[in-house]
C-alpha cells in the first residue's frame, strides 16, 4: 500500500484557493466538482489548499479497518512538510481537524483510533489541534462527500467565522478538544479526511491565507 501526496498543479507554483464554487450534474449524481483559482498578489481571507494525500487499504467492500493505519497515514501525509517529513505534522498549527464523521460504530472506531495515532506520531502538542465534524450538521447523505464541507470550511473562513461543532457532542478521544467556534487567523491550517467505500481515504490540508 502506498500513500500518494501531490502538490497542486506543480511543486514550484503558488497554491490555489479552495472551495469557491461546487457543481454536480444531473445526469451524473455521483459526480462533482470544486474550481481551484492561482493565488495572485494579496489573497483575500480564505482557505489556500497545501497538500493532499490519498490511498487505499482494499479491505471490505463497506466496512473500514479498526485498526485505522491507512487513513493515519493518509492524514499524517497530508499534514506533512518538508521541513518535518511524512510520517510526522508541522507544528506550525494550531490545526483544525474535520473528519469524515460518518457516525457508524464501524467508522467511529476508526476516527478515534487515527485521533490517537496522529496524537502519538505527530509534533502536535495537547491543545495544539480542535475536531470540527461538520456531517451531523448537514446529514449523511447531503454531507456524504468531503467535498461539501471543503466548501462549507472554505465560506466559512470567507465570512469570518467557523461555527462551532453540534451541542450535545463530546469530544472523540481525551486530549482532544471539540472546536467551540470562532475566528481561525492567517497561517493557521485546516485538515479535511474523507473515506469512501471499498477502503479509499483521502485528505486535504488547507493554510488560512489573508
Amino acid at each position: 500500500m502506498a500513500t500518494r501526496t501531490t502538490s497542486p498543479f506543480s511543486v514550484s507554483a503558488s497554491p490555489p484557493a479552495a472551495g469557491s464554487t461546487v457543481s454536480s450534474t444531473p445526469s451524473l449524481p455521483d459526480l462533482a466538482a470544486v474550481t481551484l483559482e492561482r493565488v495572485s498578489g494579496a489573497f483575500p481571507r480564505g482557505l489556500v489548499v497545501e497538500r493532499y494525500a490519498a490511498n487505499s487499504d482494499a479491505y471490505d467492500s463497506l466496512a473500514t479497518p479498526e485498526d485505522s493505519r491507512a487513513l493515519a497515514e493518509c492524514l499524517l501525509a497530508a499534514m506533512a512538510t518538508p521541513a518535518t517529513g511524512a510520517g510526522s505534522a508541522d507544528d506550525g498549527g494550531p490545526w483544525l481537524l474535520c473528519p469524515h464523521a460518518t457516525g457508524t460504530a464501524n467508522f467511529s472506531a476508526t476516527e478515534r483510533a487515527v485521533m490517537r495515532r496522529l496524537r502519538a506520531a505527530s509534533e502536535l502538542g495537547p491543545g495544539s489541534w480542535a475536531v470540527l465534524p461538520m456531517k451531523p450538521m448537514t446529514g449523511h447523505s447531503l454531507g456524504a462527500s468531503g467535498l461539501l464541507d471543503v466548501a462549507l470550511m472554505a465560506e466559512a473562513v470567507r465570512q469570518g467565522r467557523i461555527p462551532a461543532a453540534m451541542r450535545g457532542m463530546t469530544a472523540p478521544i481525551e486530549g482532544v478538544s471539540l472546536w467551540t467556534g470562532g475566528v481561525m487567523e492567517p497561517g493557521q491550517r485546516v485538515v479535511k479526511t474523507a473515506s469512501g467505500m471499498g477502503g479509499h481515504n483521502a485528505a486535504v490540508a488547507m493554510r488560512v491565507g489573508g
